[in-house]
């Protein structure tokens, strides 16, 4: 029915941006498409991939959700690298959408498709918050060494 799920992103109670999940699909495999905005002000902090990590562990645990489908456009290097990060894989470019939402909005030719499910959680790991979390938690600080 191409139904999904839409969170509006805050920070410190500061609009920062929007996290959707759309386009489910209910067979052959219950998949949804990532939509995300995040605010310039907001970025490179892990607002997005802690808003990310949040919609995927209520669709995959919550709603049932086998996939999440994503687009990222050839110029927005910051998102193809989050993804990787988050344990997205890169798809074959003529592989086909399991998502509806492309039927009314069309990807550009030119943008990758990434794809993750519950099992591409990393080993160890109980939810993509614990997963997102952990990665920032050793991520080196800008202030390390200061």
């Amino acid at each position: 029915l191409g139904l999904g799920w839409s969170w509006v992103v805050e920070v410190d109670n500061r609009f920062a941006g929007q996290m959707e999940l759309t386009g489910l699909t209910q067979a052959p495999t219950r998949a949804v498409r990532v939509g995300a905005w995040i605010g310039h002000r907001f970025t490179g902090q892990g607002v997005g991939s802690a808003a990310l990590a949040l919609a995927l562990d209520h669709a995959f645990s919550s709603e049932g959700v086998q996939l999440a489908e994503a687009f990222v456009d050839s110029d927005n290097e910051h998102s193809r690298r989050a993804l990787l990060s988050m344990g997205f894989r890169r798809c074959a470019q003529q592989q086909t959408l399991r998502s509806t939402w492309e039927s009314a909005f069309p990807p550009d030719p030119a943008a990758e498709l990434f794809e993750i499910t519950p099992a591409d959680l990393q080993q160890g790991r109980s939810s993509f918050v614990d997963h997102t979390l952990n990665r920032h938690h050793n991520r080196p600080s800008r202030f390390d060494g200061v």
